[in-house]
């Protein structure tokens, strides 16, 4: 799991906020001393210093301001489909929680199971959890797999016990179909 997540800094001086504080007063104390050095180098006359400052200034800022706008924009529509997609799931999660205790409703051990599986992939992977953490749970202990074979097992005990699936049919395939849509997000 470590490497799927964020890289652990090593030396951590360089991300402190000394460090941060050090460069910026090194490099405010510095550029007036800079400056005179390379004075002695540039031998323009101010005024055509001026003129290739207000023909190329312009431009320039007019491309950064275009990376900016863009960077931003695909940053926005980023998090707009992570809010929908979380929203999604959460719906269908909902869903699918109010349906497996009108399934299980008879039998508490398998309601506390089949809700366990919900609550898991709910609390500790919509919540708290990161894509990559959820990746390695699901290779391990999958909760819709587990909810699915409980689905099946409650199936079953319906025909036999039953002789059928009378209105359950609906909900049976509700979960299913519920399960099938949250493995696509």
């Amino acid at each position: 799991l470590e490497d799927l997540g964020i890289p652990r800094p090593t030396d951590t001086f360089w991300i402190s906020n000394a460090a941060r504080f050090l460069a910026f007063a090194s490099a405010y104390l510095s550029f007036p001393y800079i400056i005179k050095f390379l004075d002695f180098f540039v031998t323009m006359q101010p005024s055509e210093l001026n003129e290739i400052c207000s023909t190329f200034g312009p431009g320039v800022s007019i491309l950064y301001g275009t990376f900016v706008s863009l960077t931003l924009s695909i940053l926005y529509n980023r998090q707009q489909r992570i809010q929908e997609h979380a929203g999604i799931e959460t719906s269908l999660l909902n869903h699918l929680a109010h349906s497996v205790l009108v399934i299980f409703g008879h039998d508490a051990d398998m309601a506390v199971e089949a809700g366990q599986c919900v609550a898991d992939q709910y609390g500790r992977m919509l919540v708290s959890g990161s894509r990559g953490a959820e990746l390695v749970r699901i290779m391990y202990t999958d909760p819709y797999a587990r909810l699915l074979e409980l689905i099946d097992c409650r199936e079953a005990e319906l025909r036999d016990n039953e002789g059928g699936l009378g209105g359950h049919a609906n909900i049976l395939g509700n979960c299913r179909d519920g399960i099938k849509d949250l493995i696509k997000t």
